[in-house]
């Protein structure tokens, strides 16, 4: 079948491809979920109304949901876990950095991410190889980012087709 519009854009060319589906899906919830204005309000708020959700509760729940791998090791889902992970850490670095959040949604969004940092980096890493390396490649990236935050580009997110109207070719 050929490429439409309304086909997902693709790592692994002319075939469909699920872990691409998966980024895409994450970054339009993580875009929602970690908006600079919205994490600012999170502080906000939750400085009001102390048992409300907290800008690092968000962070932490989001972190940990990522992390969990039911089925582990090389399975379809753990390889779509790992790319949701790796965007989840994209949005994170992306809300440290982003100058239209507050100076207290930086910070926190910053803290979280050596807090993780910090968390892998005293723990052995996992047996799984594909775990393993994908470990690996995060604290890279979290290490690249703590040398010179200012650099920081993130990772091109896999843009979703544009929606309606679904199957109008016209």
């Amino acid at each position: 079948y050929p490429r439409t519009r309304e086909s997902f854009p693709s790592h692994t060319g002319l075939t469909f491809d699920p872990i691409a589906a998966a980024e895409s899906a994450a970054d339009l919830t993580l875009n929602v979920l970690l908006d600079p204005a919205r994490a600012s309000r999170l502080i906000e708020y939750h400085m009001r109304v102390p048992a409300s959700p907290s800008l690092r509760s968000v962070l932490e729940a989001v972190t940990s949901a990522v992390a969990a791998r039911p089925e582990a090791g090389h399975s379809m889902s753990s390889e779509v876990e790992r790319a949701v992970e790796f965007r989840s850490i994209e949005a994170m670095l992306a809300l440290a950095v982003n100058p239209t959040a507050s100076s207290q949604a930086r910070a926190i969004a910053h803290a979280h991410i050596r807090d993780v940092l910090k968390q892998w980096k005293s723990i052995p890493m996992p047996q799984d190889t594909a775990e393993a390396i994908h470990r690996a490649a995060l604290i890279d990236r979290i290490e690249n980012f703590e040398r010179d935050p200012d650099k920081f580009v993130p990772a091109k997110p896999v843009e979703a087709p544009p929606g309606m109207p679904i199957g109008d070719d016209e």
